[in-house]
């Protein structure tokens, strides 16, 4: 049974963070396996930052309003 609730603000922040720090590990072994060029690797990290740097944003804007 799926959860029919939309995820909340927190949660996407959670899981952001949780994925970043998944590439932030898995990546430089992938690079040296071949399996993710070097270049990918980096864009692909670099925009989990902005997202993640980007619902942290919004997040704080939303405890501000609170």
């Amino acid at each position: 049974m799926s959860d029919l609730f939309e995820p909340t603000l927190a949660e996407m922040v959670v899981e952001a963070e949780r994925e970043l720090a998944l590439r932030r590990r898995v990546y430089p072994r992938w690079v040296e396996q071949g399996k993710l060029k070097p270049h990918h690797a980096e864009r692909q990290i670099r925009l989990m930052v902005a997202i993640c740097a980007e619902l942290a944003r919004r997040q704080s804007a939303t405890d501000e309003g609170a």
